[in-house]
């Protein structure tokens, strides 16, 4: 016969896709337990949100949807359909869309021409120690795997590349929206300094292979910058990437904050 338990509490969690409910009888309180199952919790729902947009895809099918996507392109060339959309098809087929919008707001954010100055100025610095830094540790790591071979199994190829949906470690949409966000401060990091060097832009584009944005430019006028200094085009170049830098780190702070 088995002695009743007194004092016993129920604690239930729900594991990932599950329908049901797990309950465990304790006899005491124990804060042990209980602080081991809402990390289970905390983790079970970090690895939900992680995989969202994670995605099961053959990836033998891209040649045929690449062409698929090149045919489409053609047809809207010849229809007129990329005249009407002030759009081009480059290297056979990239989607390549010019648009005006946010050239108004950029004027409006690039007032402050000194500012923007001084500010382009500090990105020149930040990526010439961050292309520095890069530079030492990928010596570093080449010379460490020759004099220390990891033991380790190689990564796979899918691990090598950072793109969203092929690398394990980025889901797709996740990716895709980090991705999108940081091509249009990129872009308008550049466009800002071009404005503060009195250089015009003509418009703002987005490259695109089918549904996927490949990259993203802001369009100057060509013979300014050519006649612009040295140093302003160098400061113009530099404000992109800095300007990506400048947010992984604010959003880090804020993440770090907020995990903390």
């Amino acid at each position: 016969m088995i002695a009743p338990i007194y004092r016993s509490s129920m604690i239930r969690w729900r594991l990932d896709a599950t329908c049901f409910n797990l309950q465990l009888p304790i006899h005491e309180p124990s804060h042990s337990r209980v602080g081991a199952l809402i990390d289970m919790e905390a983790s079970t729902h970090a690895t939900m949100a992680a995989s969202w947009g994670a995605v099961d895809f053959d990836w033998r099918i891209i040649p045929l949807l690449i062409f698929g996507w090149y045919l489409l392109l053609k047809r809207w060339e010849r229809d007129g359909v990329l005249d009407r959309w002030n759009a081009t098809r480059v290297f056979g087929f990239v989607l390549m869309v010019r648009t005006k919008k946010g050239l108004d707001l950029l004027e409006k954010v690039a007032k402050p021409r000194r500012f923007w100055r001084i500010y382009g100025e500090i990105s020149l610095w930040v990526c010439t120690f961050a292309m520095f830094m890069v530079a030492l540790v990928v010596l570093l790591a080449f010379v460490g795997a020759i004099l220390s071979p990891p033991d380790v199994p190689p990564p796979t190829a899918s691990e090598l590349v950072a793109i969203p949906g092929i690398n394990p470690m980025i889901p797709l949409w996740w990716g895709l929206i980090g991705f999108i966000v940081a091509l249009v401060i990129h872009e308008f990091g550049h466009g800002l300094l071009a404005r503060g060097h009195g250089m015009r832009i003509r418009s703002f584009g987005l490259l695109q292979l089918g549904p996927l944005p490949l990259g993203a430019f802001a369009e100057p006028e060509g013979e300014e910058l050519f006649k612009a200094p040295r140093r302003e085009r160098q400061r113009m170049f530099a404000a992109g990437p800095a300007t990506n830098l400048f947010a992984a780190f604010v959003l880090l702070l804020l993440l770090g904050g907020i995990a903390g």
